[in-house]
């Protein structure tokens, strides 16, 4: 992560606005915040998924909207470090 996490935090809390993250974002919005919807996508709550579907304005903050190529390289190392991929 970047270190942005308290200032996207404090943006999110002055603009108050609906918000919700994919699953490599969780963690960078408190669950608790008012305006927090989820996680979207398959495994996402209805009203994150709601929201992406319905909205007018999409502001992404992180990293990108591209699947990666190799999913592999998103795959946790340490429980499987003596297996060939």
């Amino acid at each position: 992560m970047s270190g942005a996490i308290p200032e996207l935090r404090q943006l999110l809390d002055a603009l108050n606005i609906p918000t919700f993250a994919t699953v490599h974002g969780l963690g960078a919005v408190p669950p608790e915040a008012s305006y927090y919807l989820g996680m979207v996508g398959m495994h996402g709550t209805r009203a994150a998924n709601t929201a992406l579907n319905e909205t007018d304005l999409l502001m992404v903050f992180g990293r990108t909207t591209r699947r990666p190529r190799d999913r592999r390289a998103y795959a946790l190392r340490a429980p499987c470090q003596d297996r060939a991929f």
